[in-house]
């Protein structure tokens, strides 16, 4: 199955960060991530959240305690009672964001830009709305190994950074996918948060990812995977006898590459998506194909706005 997508010329990545023109950068700015309330962040963001704290706005009172801000002491309450009561109200926050970038050799492929590329200009795309909204953002590349990451960063003064950190990434030559995921689901992350992976999965079966997902549930973390693929590996041609080359593996092979064949491969493909999307959701993450040559402004964002990851 993981052959398809192997035919591709080497190519270089360009280190030009992608430019995001004013009016998309605009429309960025009034989108958020659509967190789940029960990640832990700190006051002041802008995403809703459990915790109730003393507030302004407020929907219920506890007993007032020796150190409580006596702004938020309810005096309609004390005058009819006697009592002291502390007005609590649901309190925004922000949140931690985890993208993870696959640049494993498989990455390296697609026409007219390689999935990397588009992995890497929609990660700049949630990074941005997430910067942009004081949430806490942290980039950190994938393949044999994890590479050295972007942030932990807060603010829209980083975005420019955090566009230039995206386009210095480089295709590995082999992957270890698996294992740097587990190994980033094992490390300290203080209280959880979003992460988003955005990889073509390859090498990825439902029991590795079944794996990964028990480190990272709900309700500290909220996991959202991203699939990218070139429509030549959703849709491969028929175009007879062909040599495929895994690019992780330098395997090849000669494969008659005829209407049949490709029917048995997409088969195979949807049956390994669907076996991952069962793996997610079974553990509350959230799965979606995104296909690589989609233009983010026309399709990635109202695609994800249309799926409630943005908002």
């Amino acid at each position: 199955m993981h052959l398809f997508n192997r035919f591709r010329r080497g190519a270089r990545r360009s280190s030009t960060p992608a430019r995001f023109d004013d009016v998309f950068y605009r429309r960025l700015e009034r989108l958020t991530l659509l967190a789940e309330r029960t990640l832990r962040g700190r006051p002041g963001g802008e995403h809703l959240s459990t915790r109730t704290l003393p507030s302004a706005e407020f929907t219920q009172h506890r007993p007032y305690v020796a150190g409580d801000d006596p702004r938020y002491v309810d005096w309609a309450v004390y005058a009819r009672s006697d009592e002291h009561f502390v007005r609590l109200g649901e309190t925004p926050q922000d949140v931690r964001v985890h993208l993870l970038v696959d640049r494993s050799a498989s990455m390296a492929w697609g026409w007219p830009r390689t999935k990397l590329d588009a992995a890497c200009q929609v990660a700049a795309v949630l990074g941005h709305i997430a910067l942009a909204a004081g949430d806490v953002v942290r980039v950190v590349p994938v393949a044999q190994r994890l590479g050295p990451g972007f942030g932990p960063a807060s603010g829209k003064a980083r975005s420019q950074a955090l566009l230039r950190f995206l386009a210095a990434l480089q295709p590995a030559r082999g992957t270890a996918l698996a294992a740097s995921l587990s190994d980033y689901a094992a490390a300290r992350h203080g209280h959880g948060g979003l992460l988003v992976l955005l990889s073509d999965l390859w090498t990825l079966e439902a029991e590795a990812l079944d794996g990964l997902l028990r480190r990272v549930r709900p309700p500290r973390w909220q996991v959202l995977v991203l699939q990218m693929l070139d429509p030549s590996e959703t849709t491969p041609q028929p175009v007879g006898e062909t040599e495929l080359e895994d690019l992780e593996t330098g395997l090849r092979v000669m494969l008659r590459l005829d209407p049949a064949t490709i029917a048995a491969y997409q088969a195979h493909l949807e049956a390994w998506y669907t076996d991952l999307a069962t793996t997610c959701s079974r553990h509350g993450a959230t799965i979606l194909r995104l296909d690589s040559t989609w233009g983010l402004d026309t399709v990635v964002v109202p695609f994800l706005t249309a799926r409630r990851v943005l908002g």
